[in-house]
């Protein structure tokens, strides 16, 4: 009698329910990922910027708010965030979670803690 050669149906049925599940996965939790990249992209260019040079922390807070307002990252309010300002240098810190629905009543949740300092 031979043996049986290559994977059965059950087999393959397992991988392929498991591969939709990574990818379902990547789907969801990648643009989270990448708004948050975006988040930090934006607070690094306002480091020393002519737009809040001398500012306080509510102009800060206002221009920060304009410029996740233009690159559509939503999910942050910018009241929560703590602004310290001293002299030349302000600093800026915040937790925020974001939420995904993933399969059914199943979600996502991923937090992130920020601490930005900023040269006014």
């Amino acid at each position: 009698m031979r043996a049986q050669k290559g994977s059965s149906l059950l087999t393959m049925l397992c991988f392929v329910v498991l591969g939709i599940i990574l990818l379902l996965s990547l789907l969801r939790i990648l643009p989270i990922y990448l708004d948050n990249f975006t988040l930090n992209r934006v607070i690094t260019n306002m480091d020393g910027s002519s737009q809040i040079k001398g500012a306080s922390a509510r102009e800060i807070r206002d221009a920060l708010s304009r410029r996740l307002q233009i690159d559509n990252i939503e999910g942050l309010d910018v009241r929560e965030i703590d602004i310290q300002v001293e002299r030349d240098r302000a600093t800026m810190t915040f937790t925020y979670e974001r939420r995904s629905p993933f399969i059914g009543n199943i979600e996502v949740i991923i937090t992130f803690d920020h601490e930005h300092e900023l040269r006014l």
